[in-house]
């Protein structure tokens, strides 16, 4: 069975402001191209599908876009786990409408998928909580699935715990948590077909990058790479960087496909993929890194002059980047320098200048270092809050006389409303 392996979509999620909208709905219509083209049997979103618990409504309208057209109608299958970032019970509240289609949308983490079984077209038929058997639509290939969502440390812990632990026990509590509950879903595989298992959690040994968002509580562990039951394949989501983990049981790879687009500095010129899965029979599996077309790139520069800038703006504008931007002229800026760091078709993002404080702002004009006048400082606060230039330099001027106990340059007018 081929299987496609994608996480972390975050759809809803901005950059420091800037919005990725249009490369969310390009991604959609990528993946949907790669399952037709690929001949995709099932396609497994490891988590985060949302960025937040109540996403934005054009988010909603991609998502169920994407698995409406992975699905192709009920020929190929579908399964979603929920992430740390997604409602788990907003997520899977479409099911009974997913199920139709052969989507299967894991929320919970004891519920049983629904089974579909139309004749011609994908099977899902259900093995027990968090585990279905998956047959491609012409009946020639199966794959056993189980399937983990995130369950939050507080919650997994409390739902298997049968008594008060000591502190020294209760600090791997959600380690092992995770393991049986990885462990009860195997058990539910039956034997003579490949097993793939699914989830969406930090394994020890994943290397992480700046724009993962991670919870956790008290000192509990996270799962160790050598507690994983052994599988085929285990798709996994939550880190951003593209790795394999080391350690595990095994038989087959335990892979991050990781995030599709970028979303931090740490992530600059990181090449984001999907991954390709054939499963031909068990103990057999062989991957395919296919790289994503989809988003803008982001990228970390640091210039040390006016020039150095404008050569890197030449020779990545047409990848329209966005650039985490870090200016070190050995000296301070004048003003007309820090509003005139913006280049037509670079966004810049997070701008440091001389490795000051960091001004996480999609604007560079927002940001500048300490030391510069402070009516510059004032007057730039002021103008992105809204408001045009003219009126943000006078305004400025006003509440700086006002803190200086200068009388301030308001017309008469005004003097007589404020006084009245």
């Amino acid at each position: 069975m081929r299987v496609l392996h994608v996480s972390d979509l975050h759809l809803g999620r901005e950059l420091l402001g800037v919005s990725r909208q249009r490369e969310h709905e390009a991604l959609v219509a990528e993946l949907v191209e790669v399952a037709e083209t690929r001949a995709v049997d099932l396609t497994v979103i490891a988590g985060d599908v949302f960025d937040t618990v109540n996403p934005p409504a054009w988010a909603e309208d991609a998502f169920y876009g994407l698995v409406d057209g992975l699905a192709a109608g009920g020929r190929r299958a579908v399964v979603v786990v929920a992430g740390n970032h997604d409602n788990a019970m907003r997520l899977a509240a479409a099911q009974p409408l997913a199920a139709r289609a052969g989507i299967w949308l894991c929320g919970e983490l004891d519920a049983a998928p629904r089974a579909f079984t139309r004749p011609g077209y994908a099977r899902l038929e259900p093995l027990g909580p968090g585990a279905a058997l998956v047959t491609s639509a012409d009946g020639e290939r199966r794959v056993a699935v189980g399937a983990l969502p995130f369950v939050s440390e507080a919650r997994l812990v409390r739902l298997q715990r049968t008594e008060v632990e000591d502190e020294a026990t209760d600090r791997d509590a959600y380690a092992d948590a995770l393991a049986r509950a990885f462990a009860a879903r195997k058990a539910c595989l039956p034997d003579g077909v490949p097993h793939l298992l699914i989830g969406h959690l930090w394994v020890s040994g994943g290397a992480a990058a700046d724009s993962e968002r991670v919870y956790r509580i008290g000192g509990l562990s996270d799962l160790r790479a050598g507690d994983l039951p052994g599988a085929d394949y285990l798709a996994l989501g939550h880190l951003h960087r593209p790795q394999s983990i080391s350690g595990a049981p095994g038989p087959g790879p335990v892979v991050y496909s990781g995030s599709p687009l970028a979303w931090s500095a740490s992530e600059s010129g990181q090449q984001k993929r999907i991954v390709l899965v054939d499963l031909p029979r068990p103990g057999e599996t062989h991957l395919e890194s296919v790289p994503v077309r989809a988003g803008r790139p982001v990228r970390e520069w640091t210039v040390r002059s006016e020039a150095e800038l404008d050569a890197r703006v030449a020779a990545e504008v047409r990848e329209s980047p966005i650039v985490f931007l870090r200016v070190d002229y050995g000296r301070v800026l004048s003003r007309d320098e820090s509003s005139g760091l913006h280049r037509k078709g670079v966004t810049f993002v997070d701008v440091r200048v001389r490795g000051e404080a960091t001004a996480e702002v999609d604007d560079p004009s927002d940001a500048f270092a300490d030391g510069l006048p402070e009516d510059v400082l004032l007057e730039t606060f002021l103008g992105g809050e809204g408001h045009n230039p003219a009126y943000a330099a006078e305004l400025a001027a006003d509440l700086l006389a006002l803190l200086r106990d200068e009388p301030p340059a308001l017309p008469a007018e005004a003097l007589d409303e404020v006084e009245a």
